[in-house]
């Protein structure tokens, strides 16, 4: 299971894309109005559940 705060980096990943392959980590603080710090360490834990690349 998902913690909420994991659903909600995907789904603004997801909407962040809008066809592209890459998405910034400074996009996605943009997005959801955060440190780029704090994405960086979500996106790692993302990863290492094999959500994220």
């Amino acid at each position: 299971m998902h913690s909420v705060s994991e659903e909600n980096y995907i789904k603004t990943i997801y909407h962040l894309q809008d066809g592209k392959n890459l998405v910034s980590t400074n996009d996605i603080a943009g997005g959801m109005n955060t440190k780029a710090s704090s994405v960086t360490d979500m996106l790692k834990k993302l990863a290492d559940k094999n959500l994220a690349e």
